[in-house]
């Protein structure tokens, strides 16, 4: 029996330990802060725009003196509006509590906001403090002020440049070279034409026929050999050179070979 009642005793004394230090120990305190600006943007000439600050408790104690600080010039927070609670004026774990302010701005401006919470209402500064949190916001610019329209510029076109036209030249035509005619040569084998000594000699009159004009002196110019100019004239054609000279052949021999009488003829036989 002893034992039983040593042992409910020891147990007992464990619980009330326990229990003493769960009271003692204090309760975690813990804010969470937002930002927000109505409207979010305003035109280049600027607005009045209305900052909030939205604060909710998230710890386990309840905080009972909020503190909101904002430089923004102009920015007088109002009082606390309990967004959701129960109005006891008491900041619970999760209820939130807001404070605004009203103020004329142009895009751009940035405006930041710092809470501290307390869970007693005295002696509550920014040294001494259960919970503390700073948010921030930027007003942007609503585009409703359009900057001027820059009109396009069309580029230059650029004119075509004609390609020179080549002049086409003429291939030089070639000079055909007249073929030389041969002079037609007498056959060394032919025999030269017998003479009768006792035969007066022929009177050239092919070659000899003399020239009727004379130089101003009276002299007569030496006779012109026609029988040269004709081969001079026809050395372009062999075929009428060749007939030339063989009828300059057949008259040099009827005038050469003298004629005799037919009786004489017939004595010599």
């Amino acid at each position: 029996m002893r034992t039983k009642l040593g042992a409910l005793l020891g147990a007992g004394g464990l619980l009330l330990l326990a229990a003493s230090a769960t009271i003692a120990a204090p309760p975690a305190y813990s804010i969470s802060v937002s930002k927000t600006a109505s409207p979010a943007a305003v035109g280049e000439g600027g607005a009045v725009v209305a900052f909030t600050v939205w604060v909710t408790n998230n710890g386990a104690g309840f905080l009972q003196a909020v503190t909101v600080t904002d430089p923004l010039a102009g920015c007088t927070i109002g009082a606390a509006v309990e967004t959701s609670g129960d109005g006891d004026t008491k900041l619970e774990n999760g209820e939130t509590w807001s404070y605004s302010c009203s103020v004329n701005v142009t895009p751009g401006t940035e405006n930041s906001a710092t809470v501290i919470a307390c869970h007693d209402v005295s002696g509550c500064n920014n040294t001494s403090h259960d919970a503390q949190g700073e948010a921030s916001v930027t007003v942007d610019d609503d585009g409703s002020t359009a900057p001027p329209s820059t009109a396009p510029t069309a580029e230059p076109t650029a004119v075509p440049t004609a390609e020179p036209t080549a002049v086409p030249t003429a291939e030089p035509t070639a000079v055909p070279t007249a073929v030389p005619t041969a002079v037609p040569t007498v056959d060394p084998g032919s025999p030269a034409p017998s003479v009768d000594p006792g035969s007066p000699a022929p009177t050239d009159t092919v070659g000899d026929t003399p020239n009727p004009s004379q130089d101003a002196a009276g002299l007569t110019e030496a006779p012109t050999d026609t029988v040269s100019d004709a081969v001079g004239a026809v050395s372009g054609n062999r075929s009428l050179m060749l007939v030339l000279a063989m009828g300059m052949l057949l008259a040099s021999l009827i005038l050469v070979t003298p004629t005799r009488p037919v009786g004489a003829r017939n004595r010599g036989r």
